[in-house]
């Protein structure tokens, strides 16, 4: 009987743990889609005020502590403070490349206010004092020149008094609905990465560049082996030491990486692998054929950073085909 009823207790709190964490990995990823686009550059590193919890993202938009944002609010949201009177606080996002506008959903603590800078590409596109009286929105439009749209909303101290600040949504507006849909289903993956560096030339023997190609094929002397699928990033190192630097960035459940890359048909290049600044795989890929790889990804609750960096093996065809780079996600089947 104690044997039996010991069992009992230990199989309803390992249910109850797997219960929890299977909701904490599942309901970011799907509820909250916009914020897998977002992360925090600078916050506050101090918890909030009267409350052992620290600033962030937090799932359900409710009183913590002195943080207390106007009712109204949907989901979740980003917790934000100024760092100091003169630091601001920091948020950064990236949307696809057909994004038309982006629609924003702020607001301050009740008894407080901050001074929101919002950049799109760079440039300040507004700037705004936000209480907590109720919640601010806003239409920003977007000419994004088909290239991704990077987003920065800074929070602000307007003295320093209650300068909470809480983000319950930045999200993308597509220009073509319908081609974003189709592209959800077939690329995807690509929505998640961005090339920091790249050989500014075109591809020789021919006027494209260097870049993302909707469809695998020989262009000029860049030419992929034969079983690539899809689109792919063409990238070449910018010199013998300068490589070229593809970087994606996954959300927190993901749980795998499925990569699929090939050189030219006459030529090879050196991938290095880094997930979250860690080196992971270095390997010599040729082209004779699609080189795939499947990387075990262990989370610590954050975004999963991949760098993917090409580097050259002497200076012949060092050209790189990037076919996927795709998140295996914890609650995939």
């Amino acid at each position: 009987m104690f044997y039996r009823k010991n069992t009992r207790l230990i199989l309803f709190f390992l249910f109850a743990f797997l219960s929890t964490l299977f909701l904490s990995t599942s309901s970011f990823a799907y509820t909250e889609r916009w914020a897998n686009y977002c992360s925090i550059v600078k916050n506050i590193p101090t918890p909030i005020y009267n409350s052992s919890e620290h600033f962030g993202w937090k799932p359900r938009i409710r009183q913590i502590g002195d943080a207390m944002p106007p009712p109204g609010g949907n989901g979740g949201a980003f917790y934000l403070h100024p760092v100091s009177t003169t630091e601001p606080a920091h948020l950064k996002c990236r949307f696809p490349a057909n994004t038309k506008a982006v629609k924003l959903k702020v607001a301050g603590n009740r008894n407080g206010d901050w001074i929101m800078i919002l950049k799109v590409n760079g440039e300040t596109v507004k700037t705004a004092t936000i209480n907590g009286r109720k919640w601010h929105t806003f239409t920003i439009p977007v000419n994004s020149r088909n290239k991704p749209v990077i987003v920065d909303l800074f929070v602000k101290a307007n003295g320093w008094y209650y300068e909470y600040a809480f983000i319950d949504e930045i999200k993308p507006t597509p220009a073509r609905p319908q081609q974003l849909k189709e592209r959800k289903h077939t690329e995807r993956w690509v929505n998640y990465c961005s090339i920091v560096k790249n050989i500014p030339t075109p591809i020789y023997n021919s006027s494209e560049h260097f870049g993302w190609k909707p469809r695998i094929r020989q262009i000029g002397d860049a030419m992929p082996p034969p079983g690539g699928n899809g689109g792919a990033f063409y990238l070449h190192p910018v010199s013998t030491t300068e490589p070229a630097h593809l970087k994606c960035r996954f959300p927190a459940n993901t749980k795998a990486i499925k990569l699929k890359v090939a050189g030219n048909r006459n030529g090879n290049w050196v991938m290095i692998l880094k997930v979250n600044g860690k080196e992971k795989i270095k390997s010599l890929i040729n082209g004779l054929g699609w080189h795939t790889f499947t990387i075990p990804i262990r989370s610590s609750g954050g975004y999963v950073n991949i760098d993917l960096l090409v580097k050259a093996n002497g200076w012949y065809y060092e050209y790189a085909f990037v076919d996927e780079i795709k998140p295996v996600f914890l609650n995939s089947q």
